[in-house]
């Protein structure tokens, strides 16, 4: 088997596996025995339940709020051995640094308003001859003197238009197509082994109009959230990139020439009091993580004695984050996620997703609050635990939220906020740079998720489909996993999703997503490659 073959997120079994490794392994499942993502630090069993977890808390391995807000808030899921850490970057510390308290930091980082000429009617109605929607922008942070200054985005991205035209039409007549063709059909079984249902499918389409609109349609796709596997490591990408774009537009107001300690100092005592303090959700449950910004960031002085700042790259890997930032995406890579994600923190993360407005109300849109990496690791020599063990790394406390297709989980979305994301990424919006920058967050993003179409770990779903598909995948990623009660992929209970941008062979580009997919077979992925592709068709017609 080529190495393009081998297992997308396995915990189980590495994206680096030796070739006789199939991907038919277990990847980002559930259950505990697969040692996958999902396993000790998310799973509902009592035997993974950690002795952290609050008394009060029906998760057992979600953090006590007593121990989230000491100095090392984030220990549980330092690299070992981290020691360029100084000893001033505690949470107490940081705010004894600032000019305000933190109660001052977070009017700017909850969203403003919604924009209205985003996706307001001016747009919508450019959009009517094509079936309708809009496209905007918002996620920028907001460029001002001092402590008042946020990581977060400055406003909320407003929600995609739902179409009324033709995509809509194209959509629900490709959907009958498909449905009513018995040689796309016969034989594919859904997550439980049952008969396949096309109309039960969690998916959505926006085509990227023309006049710079957008259009969209799907179905079980707004409000409806799905364990979704290593999909939601686009979460940890998102909130690294808007974090850099913060920390730049911060540098520029700071005083020439600072020591780069002094300057770390400043980053935090600016942004840790509002990201500690972000997410009702993590909050609520003793969640006070604040990133590494050592390990994320390498600071280069300029002539004007400003600083500017890049993603470390180290000899060490436990302090090279550029090179685990692009594995996370393009591999899927599995330790390289949770060293990521441990170096951000959750409250970032998921901080970013709710104030640009990719999570709402406590339980809907996209949450990443796992790290992809068991607890304890086994003393094995598998190859992800054997890096692991290197790192330093270990399963940190997780905080999950109901899902449809697996109940409590830590890794979730909806499909539309996704495709919002990817088409704030297509039109360059996603990290916006209102401030004549030269950040280049959504060219480094549209880079890493093109790469990850043919990546070695984790390919596009659709190169794997019989027969290939008429469109080109220009950027994906994708989510592999078992559910609760499933056994070892391929069989029942053993999902796949991907979020994608296709371009037809018009041209034109769509951004698409589908989840909670059966992995037994191309056929599967051919089926799903149909409905997008007569829907396209129809559209353009």
């Amino acid at each position: 088997m080529s190495a393009d073959e081998s297992t997308d997120d396995s915990e189980q079994q590495t994206e680096e596996q030796p070739a006789e490794q199939t991907e038919e392994q277990p990847v980002d499942s559930d259950q505990p025995a697969a040692q996958s993502d999902e396993q000790p630090t998310d799973s509902s069993q009592p035997s993974a339940q950690s002795d952290d977890a609050p008394a009060d808390s029906d998760q057992s391995n979600e953090r006590p709020a007593e121990e989230s807000d000491q100095p090392a808030d984030q220990s549980d899921e330092q690299p070992a051995g981290e020691t360029d850490q100084p000893a001033e970057q505690s949470d107490d510390q940081a705010a004894e640094q600032s000019d305000n308290k933190s109660d001052s930091s977070d009017s700017d980082s909850e969203g403003a308003e919604q924009p209205t000429d985003a996706f307001g009617s001016t747009k919508v109605a450019l959009a009517e001859a094509e079936g309708g929607g809009g496209a905007g922008v918002g996620g920028g942070s907001d460029k001002r003197a001092g402590p008042a200054m946020s990581p977060f985005p400055a406003a909320q991205f407003p929600d995609l238009v739902r179409d009324t035209g033709k995509l809509k039409a194209g959509f629900i007549a490709a959907m009958g197509e498909v449905k009513a063709d018995g040689s796309l059909m016969t034989g594919l079984v859904d997550v439980d082994g049952k008969p396949l249902d096309v109309e039960k499918i969690p998916m959505a389409i926006a085509s990227l109009n023309l006049d710079g609109t957008t259009s969209v349609i799907g179905q079980h796709d707004v409000t409806e959230i799905f364990f979704s596997g290593s999909l939601l490591k686009i979460a940890a990408m998102y909130a690294a990139f808007q974090l850099r774009h913060a920390v730049n537009d911060l540098a520029g107001t700071l005083d020439a020439n600072l020591p780069i300690p002094d300057f770390f100092k400043k980053v935090r005592a600016t942004f840790d009091p509002q990201i500690k303090n972000a997410v009702k959700l993590l909050t609520d449950r003793g969640f006070h993580q604040v990133p590494k910004y050592e390990t994320i960031f390498t600071p280069t002085l300029g002539g004007d004695g400003k600083y500017t700042v890049a993603f470390r790259s180290d000899a060490d890997p436990k302090f090279d984050f550029q090179h685990h930032l692009q594995e996370m995406v393009v591999n899927s890579h599995n330790p390289s996620a949770g060293l990521v994600i441990q170096s951000l923190g959750y409250n970032l993360i998921n901080g970013v997703l709710e104030k640009g407005g990719f999570f709402r109300n406590n339980s809907t849109g996209i949450w990443l609050a796992g790290d992809y990496l068991p607890n304890p690791v086994p003393n094995t020599t598998f190859p992800e635990f054997v890096e692991e063990r290197a790192l330093g790394l270990v399963g940190g406390n997780v905080v999950t939220i109901a899902s449809l297709n697996d109940g409590p989980v830590k890794q979730v979305t909806t499909c539309i906020d996704p495709v919002k994301m990817f088409v704030l990424l297509a039109n360059e919006q996603l990290v916006s740079n209102p401030h004549d920058s030269d950040d280049t967050a959504n060219a480094d993003m549209l880079k890493m998720t093109a790469d990850a179409v043919t990546g070695a770990g984790a390919p596009s779903r659709f190169t794997r489909a019989v027969p290939l598909p008429a469109f080109t995948v220009l950027n994906c990623k994708i989510g592999l996993g078992e559910l609760k009660g499933g056994g070892v992929c391929p069989n029942f209970r053993c999902v796949t999703s991907e979020v994608s941008i296709l371009q037809h062979a018009s041209g034109r580009q769509f951004v698409t997503m589908f989840q909670n997919i059966n992995v037994a077979g191309g056929r599967h992925f051919h089926m799903i490659a149909e409905i997008f592709q007569r829907t396209m068709d129809k559209f353009l017609s």
